[in-house]
């Protein structure tokens, strides 16, 4: 893709090392885009020329398109409003496949409820990570794709979330004599999608650091 072929109102994302901000394309001109204000904190987020900052575009047709190496800087426009400026490559943007949501790396033990008929039996398990759309976790128990299973999600304020699913793979693990068990929740949650969202933007804010 041509960043000719960009629009004005179409998402983008700037990616730090994989951690993503997501802004909006508000001006286009020939050699660089205006894009909404970047925020960390109710601060304007600055990246030093030294780091490696891409650049994701959403297209209409949901494909996405990714340029790597791009520069970003906060500017005040004429029109008075602050934007951030990317000046664009001259090389065109390639396919890019997300693999799924941004899951966050959680490594913890947590509550998992199994559910199978009236019987339910909770347990603590090691939480391996967890996304908007699922989460994963280690046991050395055998249990069947599709088992019904809940998450009893701790979050750093001390609120506890119940978070409902169904195992929907398992991979044996000979190397830690265990298996992984990747589970998808009944309805993805907007709650976790922001609980992912401030933890990579605390990430991004030590990487500017």
């Amino acid at each position: 893709m041509l960043t000719s072929e960009m629009k004005e109102g179409n998402k983008i994302s700037v990616v730090v090392n994989k951690f993503e901000l997501e802004s909006e394309i508000q001006i286009i001109r020939d050699e660089y885009i205006l894009v909404t204000i970047l925020l960390i904190d109710d601060k304007i987020v600055k990246f030093p020329a030294d780091l490696k900052v891409d650049m994701i575009y959403y297209g209409d047709d949901n494909s996405l398109y990714i340029w790597e190496n791009v520069v970003v800087s906060p500017v005040k426009f004429k029109n008075g409003q602050k934007y951030h400026k990317i000046d664009l490559p001259k090389s065109e943007g390639k396919r890019y496949n997300r693999r799924g949501n941004y899951r966050l790396y959680v490594g913890k033990d947590m509550s998992v409820e199994f559910r199978e008929g009236t019987s339910r039996k909770r347990k603590k398990t090691l939480v391996k990570d967890i996304s908007a759309t699922g989460f994963a976790f280690l046991n050395n128990e055998d249990y069947d794709v599709g088992l019904r299973v809940s998450l009893i999600y701790d979050i750093v304020s001390g609120k506890r979330m119940n978070l409902s699913g169904k195992i929907v793979r398992k991979q044996y693990m000979d190397n830690i004599n265990s298996t992984l068990y990747g589970c998808q929740f009944t309805t993805p949650s907007d709650e976790i999608r922001k609980i992912i969202n401030r933890e990579q933007q605390r990430m991004i804010k030590e990487k500017l650091q």
